[in-house]
């Protein structure tokens, strides 16, 4: 079936006739991939502002939703052709004009969905990828719902929310005397998408328990029904076959008008994480070394025609129509990927996936080491040193690092020699307490965390970042729900600072083996030089010495936060529980140890 076209009112329609209800899709072509990090959660608002209105009908409240997706906002419904009708007519006189007198209860509503919402590993990895714009943008906190008043969320909407950049499909034919009550206005044309610039394939340790794998590629059907494929190999090799994953699955996702991303998870128990993450990663690299076997390859086509001929494939036919209107790229219709579908080749999805596979991105759990065959551990910091004035820490403050300041930028380089810096024109977002306390988001998703305790004379310090960062880029973000005065939280800290009483207490128990192995060591010391040089003597006090020069070094390198710290901490905890009176102190630095996160964060005590 070919959908019908139309125009209601500047706005394209696409429809075909379906039993059952009708049912409505009205998309637009805005979404998180458009918002900014001070605006971020802008599109949200106005999705449930619009729907306030409609909602008031309680007999269609079960019938109707709404959502923001990466680049599209959706208004749904089903209905009766009257009902469909009211609730277009409806959704977009909302649209046309909020209802502001709900401003604040719902931003106070979206806030609490926003607390109960869980953010997966893809969002994770698209702020990894592009930092804190386009597709990276969907990772962070809505803080816009801290702050928006009328005038932001009414010029949003007006720009955003209009005939032209809008379209419809509907089950059935367009009812009689449907409105759809938009102002005119331009199409908004999907972003640039634009990878930070890191060697890849790259690493990076994330969360507990989720193992990702991202891929960049063309929009093509090769990369399309290639992830299919993945799919099945995944979910046939981690769950079954090893059992190392309850949820085990590839994706494929548009990312912009000719880039798409296939991305394989899965989660695992940490003891199995280094285990799930080499499986997908095999399953990919054989996936693009070999293609496909001829009959996974019939497999996924003939899967993909059997899905196009059910009952509701309509509907699917409809919304790729209307997203390729909206989206102007290039207009194939449903017909026309079916044919490339069943022209599909094994080489073909190789050649697409041994391109992707060079892109790729591999997200671990804390616990596993990310220098894993073939991928470069993404570094901590950016490098990016700022001279000019700088600003150290008192002794009470429990740091050494440093903060760099100038008319071009600001920077800090802790006591492990990790820089993380920014120019001021890079600031994506500022965020202000009432406290003093500020931290600076760059466009790389790097961050900066300045506390005026912390520092020696902060005052010149706070005043260029006042006056260098534009006023349109500062969210405040003391509680606004909360009682006046009250801080809300901060933003979550990086592992070491995290860490820190755990890194107190680790110090605590290394200082004991310090100073008892060391007087052995003195002792052992004492009687080879006063000619105790049989060979019990000298290996035992070889042994002591040697003992000591580890949990020596361990010690140094908690104090000082050193990469290498919690390695050698575990090494000094087995060497100290060789000796019985040892495994007391021992068994705990080992405990302690193993908690610390391996990756030292720039801005841990900031």
């Amino acid at each position: 079936m070919i959908p019908e076209r139309t125009t209601v009112d500047g706005v394209p329609v696409f429809w075909l006739t379906v039993p059952g209800p009708i049912r409505a899709m009205l998309i637009f072509r805005v979404g998180v991939i458009d918002e900014t990090l001070p605006t971020r959660g802008i599109t949200h608002l106005v999705e449930h502002l619009a729907l306030f209105v409609p909602m008031q009908d309680a007999a269609m409240a079960a019938r109707m939703n709404a959502r923001v997706e990466l680049h599209r906002t959706r208004f749904m419904a089903g209905g009766s052709a009257d009902e469909i009708a009211t609730f277009l007519g409806d959704v977009t006189s909302s649209l046309a004009a909020l209802p502001f007198d709900r401003l604040e209860d719902e931003k106070r509503i979206l806030r609490t969905e926003a607390v109960n919402k869980s953010h997966g590993s893809t969002k994770s990895i698209w702020s990894f990828r592009f930092g804190a714009r386009g597709p990276g943008v969907a990772d962070y906190e809505e803080f816009g719902l801290r702050w928006l008043g009328h005038q932001q969320v009414a010029d949003w909407a007006a720009a955003n929310f209009t005939a032209g950049n809008a379209v419809l499909w509907l089950s059935g034919q367009p009812p009689v005397g449907l409105r759809l009550n938009l102002p005119p206005g331009p199409r908004r044309s999907l972003p640039a998408v634009t990878p930070l610039d890191f060697a890849t394939p790259a690493s990076y340790q994330l969360g507990d328990r989720w193992v990702a794998l991202s891929m960049l590629g063309p929009r093509d059907i090769a990369m399309s029904v290639g992830s299919r494929i993945l799919d099945a190999r995944i979910r046939d090799r981690l769950r079954i076959q090893q059992s190392l994953a309850y949820e085990a699955h590839a994706r494929y996702d548009r990312l912009g008008v000719r880039v798409a991303e296939v991305t394989a998870f899965a989660d695992s128990l940490g003891h199995n994480a280094r285990e799930a993450a080499e499986a997908i990663v095999a399953v990919t690299r054989a996936l693009a070394d070999d293609g496909p076997k001829p009959e996974e390859l019939a497999t996924a086509v003939a899967e993909r025609r059997r899905l196009s001929e059910e009952p509701e494939s309509a509907l699917g036919q409809l919304d790729v129509e209307a997203v390729n209107e909206l989206e102007s790229g290039e207009q194939k219709t449903v017909a026309e990927l079916d044919a490339e579908a069943e022209a599909l080749t094994r080489a073909m999805v190789s050649e697409a996936f041994q391109a992707a596979i060079a892109t790729s991105y591999l997200a671990v759990p804390t616990n596993v080491d990310m220098n894993l065959a073939g991928f470069t551990p993404l570094a901590a910091g950016n490098g990016k040193r700022i001279t000019g004035t700088e600003v150290s820490a008192p002794p009470e403050a429990g740091h050494a690092d440093v903060i760099d300041f100038s008319q071009e930028g600001i920077s800090v380089t802790t006591s492990n020699q990790t820089v993380i810096g920014m120019r001021w024109v890079d600031v994506a977002v500022g965020l202000r307490w009432n406290d003093g306390r500020r931290t600076l988001i760059g466009t790389d998703g790097e961050g900066i965390n300045v506390s005026p305790a912390n520092w020696r004379n902060p005052a010149p310090l706070l005043k260029q970042i006042e006056a260098s960062v534009p006023a349109e880029r500062w969210v405040p973000m003391d509680d606004p729900d909360g009682p006046p005065g009250k801080a809300a939280k901060p933003l979550e800290k990086p592992a070491w600072a995290r860490a820190a009483s755990l890194r107190r207490w680790l110090l605590a128990m290394l200082i004991i083996p310090d100073v008892l192995v060391g007087i052995y060591a003195i002792f052992g010391l004492v009687a080879v030089a006063g000619g105790e040089t049989d060979a019990g003597s000298v290996a035992l006090f070889i042994f002591f010495a040697t003992i000591f020069a580890i949990s020596m070094a361990a010690t140094v390198g908690v104090v000082t936060q050193a990469r290498w710290a919690r390695a050698v901490s575990i090494i000094a905890a087995l060497v100290i529980s060789f000796t019985v009176a040892g495994l007391v102190v021992g068994i705990p630095i080992w405990m302690l140890a193993s908690r610390m996160p391996r990756r030292a964060g720039a801005s841990s005590t900031t």
